[in-house]
Formats: C-alpha cells, sequence, structure tokens
C-alpha cells in the first residue's frame, strides 16, 4: 500500500514525518476529511473561527492534493423582539425532544472523550453540531413577509 503524508496548516505548519499506509489517494482525502471535522472543531473551542489546510503528500514527497477545512462560530444575542413568540418561555425548554437530545449528546460525547476513539469522537461532534443548528434555525427570526 502507499504511503501518504500529511501536513497540516493552522498558522503553523505541522509536518508529518511518519505518514499514513492507505489504498489510494481517495482513502487519503477521506482520512484528510475525517481529521478536519476533529481540527476545526478543537480549534473552535479554542476561539470563534478555524482555518486548517492538509497538504497531502506522496512517498516521493510530492503535493498531490490540498484540502481546506473552515468553521466559524457566531454568537448573536436575540431579544424577544426579534424573536417574537417562538422564543421558548422559561421553564419549556426542559420539555422539548431536542433539548433532551442535546443533553443526551452531551453524556455521550463526554464519554466518548474519555473512551478516546477517534471516529466516534467526531460522529458525536457532528451530532452537537447538527442538533445546534437545528435550535438555532428554530429560535432565528422569520423574515417579515414581502
Amino acid at each position: 500500500m502507499p504511503r501518504f503524508y500529511f501536513d497540516i496548516e493552522d498558522g503553523g505548519t505541522v509536518r508529518d514525518d511518519e505518514g499514513h499506509e492507505l489504498a489510494d489517494l481517495d482513502a487519503a482525502r477521506r482520512h484528510v476529511r475525517r481529521a478536519l471535522g476533529s481540527l476545526l472543531a478543537h480549534d473552535l473551542r479554542r476561539g470563534g473561527s478555524a482555518l486548517i489546510g492538509v497538504h497531502v503528500r506522496d512517498e516521493a514527497g510530492h503535493c498531490i492534493a490540498t484540502l481546506v477545512g473552515r468553521g466559524e462560530v457566531s454568537i448573536d444575542e436575540m431579544t424577544e423582539a426579534s424573536a417574537g413568540e417562538r422564543l421558548p418561555q422559561a421553564g419549556s425548554c426542559t420539555s422539548s425532544p431536542l433539548v433532551r437530545a442535546a443533553n443526551h449528546a452531551i453524556a455521550a460525547q463526554g464519554a466518548i472523550q474519555e473512551d478516546g476513539d477517534t471516529s466516534l469522537r467526531h460522529h458525536s461532534e457532528m451530532l452537537m453540531w447538527a442538533i445546534g443548528r437545528t435550535m438555532m434555525r428554530r429560535l432565528a427570526p422569520k423574515p417579515a413577509p414581502g
């Protein structure tokens, strides 16, 4: 199997001198996509935005692909006037199935972090992202009728 090397750019360069044996370039791209999800989630927890590039090198040292991941956290204050009646009332959040799912996902994510399985960690982070995005969509003000 060919060996691929993955150099990470995120404000500095981390050169991969060990590499990974993978079936082909498509497998290397899948590997980078999984890794970028975890790397972006880690950087977003520390800051608020992230831009990470991964250069894939072949055994001869030639750069054969570059994949870039971008992420951003945006926190906007919503008022009751901007959210209208869709803003949850105090105490009503606990009955929401989505909030219950978020609480379970948070607990699962903690256990997965302890276990250290990177694939499960990636999936739990994606679940948390999807739940948060859905919750924000539901709270976002509707556009005024034209």
